[in-house]
């Protein structure tokens, strides 16, 4: 037992030698115990290396330890439970649906074949509208809109201030919208 308190206080003070004889001196203890909870082999290896490493991250604590085994068994059991509970968060989040259940989920998000055609034409038309824009108006759309460019980039592609592009984008849109009218798409 002083062996290993001294191993703790030297390891407390930055001996990594000591540090890693702790660690010798206590792996099969302390695999017992994360054995006990995690089961699986390489479970009980990754928990016993992440403890080590927030052992060393936080050695001080190991200084004036009356039992120094104790204490570390007690860290493992603590984080093995932590992982144990992230598991099982885990599972609720991605439990499976019911087959029906699912199916319903699955149909309710999906658009009926009658909207998506409808959507399609919709972007097709508008599309048309904006390549009909002078380039100064529809060049900026298209980036917008159809290529997913911020603002600032598209200033940046075309070399423009950013108010100008933005200018650029309230004015192509005032001009689309009149077309859209004049068609008859909206009131």
């Amino acid at each position: 037992m002083d062996d290993l308190r001294n191993l703790a206080e030297q390891a407390a003070a930055g001996d990594r030698g000591a540090f890693a004889r702790l660690a010798e001196c206590l792996k099969s203890k302390l695999s017992a115990v994360a054995g006990y909870y995690l089961r699986e082999r390489a479970d009980v290896e990754d928990a016993l290396q992440a403890v080590w490493e927030k052992v060393w991250s936080h050695r001080g604590q190991l200084a004036g330890r009356e039992n120094p085994a104790a204490w570390l068994a007690a860290v493992v059991r603590h984080h093995c439970l932590d992982q144990l509970r992230g598991r099982k968060r885990q599972a609720e989040r991605t439990a499976q649906l019911p087959l029906a259940e699912y199916v319903n989920f699955l149909t309710a998000l999906a658009p009926d074949p009658e909207s998506l055609a409808l959507e399609r034409e919709a972007r097709r038309t508008l599309l048309r509208y904006v390549r009909g824009l002078p380039e100064l108006y529809g060049v900026p759309l298209k980036l917008f809109y159809y290529n997913g460019f911020k603002q600032a980039e598209i200033a940046g592609l075309l070399g423009l201030p950013e108010t100008t592009v933005k200018w650029r984008l309230h004015v192509g849109r005032l001009l689309v919208k009149r077309e859209i009218v004049k068609e008859g798409w909206i009131g």
